[in-house]
């Protein structure tokens, strides 16, 4: 079978004017001329599909509940930069927003104290890149994520431990909440280990939260050797993979401190 190829037709767009292109190939001796068409058609075709996806993703964010309540709010405009170090956030945040693609380091690692708005700007990382790259997006809370694991052992209605884990794997774009807020446990350790793994291999972007940096991570998951070791593999792959890390300081705003 031949390659396709153009030509321009006598007919003109009815829309832009332009002249009309007919592609044709050669199929089995019979040469097949397919129906003339314009440039300003395809981009049309183009725009229609975006806005149907766009669609698709603000509503996989609306059942997820990331449009209501505090999550609602939980947006780059809704980021208050009350210091210095809230603007330096902000501007690693604007930096890794812009530098997040495949094929590349594509994570994130948000780390610091309580109640300092990493939720808040992992959050907000996830609706801008969800609709700007059209990425599917999934915020897992890593604490609720492992007690649902556990529900579906007992609990033939619920979600499987499979489904749950496939769906958190493969997402495009994953939000890893509170990973250290958990006490930890060899089961634990080894399934944040199998999701990190698999993501990293993938180079699929991820963003993840903690109280404690990736450093103190490694001591504080060691309690048996075997999870010094799932420590030391989560927390090595994690660095291969990163971006940037953005680190919050200060006052929990949810108690008044300033």
């Amino acid at each position: 079978m031949a390659s396709p190829s153009e030509m321009h037709s006598n007919d003109l767009c009815d829309r832009c004017g332009s002249s009309l292109t007919v592609t044709s190939m050669e199929v089995f001796g019979t040469k097949i001329s397919l129906r003339a068409t314009c440039e300003c058609r395809y981009r049309e075709m183009k725009a229609r599909e975006r806005r149907a996806r766009i669609a698709d993703l603000h509503e996989s964010i609306r059942k997820q509940g990331l449009e209501d309540g505090l999550y609602g709010r939980m947006t780059l405009d809704g980021w208050e930069c009350r210091d210095a170090s809230c603007e330096g956030s902000a501007k690693i945040l604007e930096c890794y927003l812009r530098s997040a693609v495949f094929g590349s380091r594509n994570w994130l690692y948000l780390h610091g104290g309580y109640g300092l708005g990493k939720t808040h700007l992992a959050v907000a990382a996830l609706k801008y890149l969800c609709i700007e790259n059209q990425w599917e997006p999934l915020l897992v809370k890593w604490s609720e994520y492992c007690s649902r694991i556990q529900q579906s052992w007992h609990n033939s209605d619920a979600d499987s431990e499979y489904d749950l884990w496939r769906r958190a794997a493969n997402v495009t774009l994953l939000v890893l909440d509170d990973i250290d807020k958990r006490a930890s446990s060899e089961w634990t350790l080894g399934k944040l280990y199998d999701l990190i793994d698999y993501r990293y291999v993938r180079q699929l972007p991820t963003i993840m939260t903690a109280n404690r940096s990736l450093e103190a991570l490694s001591t504080y998951w060691a309690r048996t050797e075997q999870m010094q070791d799932l420590a030391k593999a989560i927390v090595s792959r994690t660095i291969g993979q990163l971006s940037a890390v953005i680190e919050f300081s200060g006052h929990d705003y949810r108690l008044g401190g300033s």
